[in-house]
């Protein structure tokens, strides 16, 4: 198994890119009708792949990737750790924010697949929860894991089976360090928002236990990239990037005097009403946020954002609250 261990997502992000287009092996398409790898049936895509492949994040706050070559969705990827900790299979929040969720969905209501779901809600067992209540009482156990894949994906039909198998957590020397394990992972497209969601719920159960960060490891049974995704595989590997420079912007970290649980709920509450008053009402600059830390105000702040772009609005005021690792993913937008 090939192990390696970066201070940060950004710079991990090309390194393993690399090492799939040097090392990988090309595989066949899958043929599963109901497979986004086999676009559903329409169309063969064959892989780069390793097998057996994972790496380790020592500063895990620095989630994000700065690359004008690969920039992310940074609303999507907060809406997605909002949804997720919230513990929602919802498709309307989830599809608002990248709207290739309904591709996913089979009955266009919910998705099948969604980890908050399967980890804070299945079958009435709050999995995190329970994880959170075993190391306050056992700190040095090593039964602290959530499962997302379960036996009956082996069988069902659906267009969104989970790609990751389990999470575990384990409490030493005062830090919380967290293991992801993939049973198969998007390399190019969609590793940036796995990394950036799993270290989001690390960062939230070592502040929930008082906990600093400790590494972030990410073991991938199949890590590929997809042979139409080689162009843009081949611009990330070529361009200069700030991840080959000495400029560094300080990541937000989430206040340790309250619950992020508990703001994660608030946030995922009032979306909803405050994405229909900036679709309908003619005032969208007193939208009444909700009186919360600024690291959580900030948090919404980038959905609110999301919700502004699409109608055309200005967003100028609000970046100006954004911290600069927040900000910069919206500068052409805040140039235009």
């Amino acid at each position: 198994m090939s192990k390696k261990l970066f201070p940060n997502f950004n710079l991990a992000y090309k390194k393993i890119l690399h090492d799939l287009s040097t090392k990988g092996t090309e595989v066949n398409s899958t043929t599963d009708p109901m497979s986004i790898g086999s676009t559903f049936g329409n169309k063969a895509r064959k892989t780069k792949e390793i097998i057996g492949y994972s790496f380790a994040i020592e500063y895990p706050y620095d989630r994000s990737i700065f690359l004008e070559s690969r920039p992310i969705n940074l609303p999507f990827a907060i809406a997605n750790c909002i949804w997720t900790i919230a513990g929602s299979n919802s498709l309307e929040f989830i599809n608002f924010y990248n709207d290739r969720g309904k591709q996913f969905s089979d009955d266009q209501l919910t998705l099948y697949g969604a980890h908050g779901k399967r980890l804070f809600d299945p079958n009435g067992i709050n999995q995190i929860e329970a994880i959170i209540n075993r190391l306050k009482t056992d700190p040095y156990s090593r039964r602290t894991v959530a499962a997302i894949y379960q036996p009956n994906d082996n069988q069902v039909v659906s267009r969104d089976i989970p790609c990751p198998i389990a999470i575990q957590f384990f409490q030493r020397d005062g830090k919380l360090h967290t293991i992801t394990y993939m049973r198969s992972q998007s390399a190019a497209m969609v590793l940036p928002y796995d990394v950036f969601v799993f270290t989001f719920l690390q960062e939230v159960l070592a502040v929930e236990l008082g906990l600093s960060l400790g590494t972030y490891h990410h073991v991938s049974g199949s890590l590929h990239y997809y042979l139409d995704e080689q162009e843009l595989v081949h611009r990330v590997l070529n361009e200069n990037s700030i991840s080959n420079s000495n400029i560094y912007i300080s990541a937000p970290q989430m206040p340790k005097t309250i619950s992020p649980l508990q703001m994660i709920s608030t946030i995922f509450n009032c979306e909803e009403e405050i994405r229909i008053k900036i679709k309908h009402s003619s005032d969208k600059c007193n939208l009444n946020l909700p009186d919360i830390p600024n690291y959580w105000k900030e948090v919404l702040l980038i959905l609110v954002i999301a919700n502004l772009t699409k109608i055309g609005g200005d967003i100028k005021s609000y970046l100006s609250y954004l911290p600069e690792y927040y900000s910069r993913h919206f500068c052409k937008l805040s140039e235009e």
